[in-house]
């Protein structure tokens, strides 16, 4: 649009300095014994007229040239009626109407309600200034110029309206294929999300955008889950389930098609998640469909009602076809991730990711000064496992042994398969004498639990080996040889112990 409202402006521009030349002219060639002149109702000479019409002339020119374009234009409108109203009561010439043309115009490129009043205004004043120029008499003389200048501004500014509109929606459309390949780049759900907040604000002027997503972890619990929120009131969208919480969020999930709302504070809903806030007035909200399957929904809105017509809510409807796809393929891609770097026996993450998850770990408390430990534990007598109850039964066990020491380690603590029967323990934040409670609670959960291969109970020991960053070890490499060391002196003492390294 911008290349659009340069011309048009450039346009503008040039009749007005035209018709200020006009004006000049006529002005100092004016015949003050013509019988049109006779009853003007402001008593100026014509010198004077023309000065004001070259010192206006001038400050039309500063203006346009040291202001920006909405600053000019405002400045303008404003400056525009009053100069052509005193011109056209000194001199009640017709075809000095046709500067009234010129506030419509500038009116029209600030927006169309503006044009369409100061339109109307223009027009009354015009009328108004005829009658009382004229006495009426010469009326009939007056009413084709004020018709020319009022169509001519209106016409004008209208179509300005209409193909600034157009350029606008070709240059969001451009947009929005244009973030549909950023989308498709993207790795993660939080690079998605504020690509489309940063986007949807710019494409549709909005001042607050929310996205809710269905918790895909959890599909036994709907949960939808806030995520993008880009308002001052954010904290206040809040996570619901839709199956109670009635919602228009929900409902157009449901009913797999949008909404578009002029005034949302008029609207009759029953209930909705949205915040009870005056300021949610234009409101657009679309579902996030993939393959007929709805993935959350987007909601959009502006202060002022009235903002959103049919055509920009299509053009809304088609970014969130596009913010789906985004979101579906984010969630395919973390899906194949999460299977690359899962065990698939033990359902642990594997040893490629211990390597590189403790690396950054390491890296970490380098730079922060804090401590990272590590234990590594291996299962006592696992080949008479496999040997009393076969291979099969083995993996059972190890999936089991998984499973428990993973519910007694920390959130913060990572848990790898290393190899084998070998697992690993990775402690962030945490210094020796930290470590040593951690690891004497997994050794004695897993003395303790009865685990069961086939129809037998058996119960099974493990040695582990712990070392920490950075009182026994200066690299990632030192660590594990550390940990690793410590680990086969507690087979050496008759397993079923912790060492730490010396």
């Amino acid at each position: 649009m911008g290349e659009f409202a340069g011309r048009f402006g450039a346009m503008v521009g040039l009749w007005r300095i035209a018709l200020l030349v006009l004006v000049l002219s006529k002005s100092l060639a004016v015949d003050l014994t013509d019988e049109v002149f006779k009853h003007r109702l402001l008593e100026m000479e014509p010198s004077f007229v023309g000065m004001l019409v070259a010192a206006y002339l001038v400050v039309s020119a500063i203006l346009d040239f040291a202001l920006s374009a909405s600053w000019r234009k405002f400045l303008l409108l404003v400056l525009d009626i009053p100069i052509a109203s005193a011109l056209f009561l000194a001199y009640p010439d017709p075809v000095w109407g046709l500067m009234f043309a010129l506030p419509i115009l500038e009116s029209f490129q600030i927006s169309s309600g503006l044009g369409t009043l100061v339109t109307a205004a223009v027009g009354a004043l015009l009328a108004g200034e005829a009658y009382l120029s004229a006495r009426g008499d010469f009326l009939h003389e007056y009413l084709p110029f004020l018709a020319v200048s009022l169509l001519l501004g209106g016409i004008l500014g209208y179509t300005y309206q209409l193909q600034a509109q157009t350029e606008h929606q070709r240059s969001a459309l451009i947009q929005v294929i244009q973030a549909s390949q950023e989308l498709g780049s993207k790795a993660t759900l939080e690079d998605v999300m504020q690509i489309v907040c940063d986007m949807v604000k710019v494409l549709f002027r909005a001042d607050t955008v929310a996205i809710y997503l269905a918790d895909e972890a959890n599909p036994d619990e709907p949960v939808m889950r806030a995520k993008g929120i880009d308002s001052p009131h954010g904290e206040a969208f809040g996570d619901f389930d839709p199956n109670i919480t009635p919602s228009v969020l929900a409902q157009v999930m449901k009913d797999r098609s949008g909404q578009r709302f002029s005034d949302f504070n008029e609207a009759q809903l029953s209930e909705r998640v949205v915040p009870q806030d005056k300021d949610f007035r234009s409101v657009m909200v679309a579902p996030l469909l993939f393959e007929g399957k709805p993935l959350g929904s987007m909601f959009t809105s502006v202060h002022q009602p009235g903002k959103y017509n049919d055509e920009i809510f299509n053009l809304y409807s088609l970014l969130s076809s596009q913010v789906a796809l985004a979101i579906r393929n984010v969630q395919l891609q973390q899906g194949m991730a999460a299977l690359a770097i899962t065990d698939s026996l033990s359902g642990l993450y594997t040893h490629g990711y211990f390597q590189d998850h403790l690396g950054k770990e390491v890296t970490k408390a380098k730079y922060a000064n804090q401590s990272t430990a590590l234990m590594i534990l291996d299962m006592d007598f696992f080949k008479k496992v496999n040997d009393n109850y076969g291979h099969p039964q083995g993996d059972a066990l190890l999936r089991q042994l998984g499973g428990v020491i993973k519910s007694v380690t920390r959130p913060m603590d990572t848990v790898c398969r290393y190899g084998g029967d070998e697992f690993t323990i990775t402690m962030p934040e945490t210094d020796r004498i930290q470590a040593v409670v951690v690891a004497e609670r997994i050794r004695q959960a897993v003395e303790e639990y009865e685990f069961v291969l086939g129809s037998h109970i058996v119960h099974i020991t493990v040695s582990g080996g712990v070392a920490a960053f950075p009182e026994d070890a200066e690299t990632k490499k030192e660590l594990i040889e550390k940990a690793d060391q410590a680990m086969y002196e507690a087979k050496h003492k008759g397993r079923n112990k912790v060492c730490f390294a010396a």
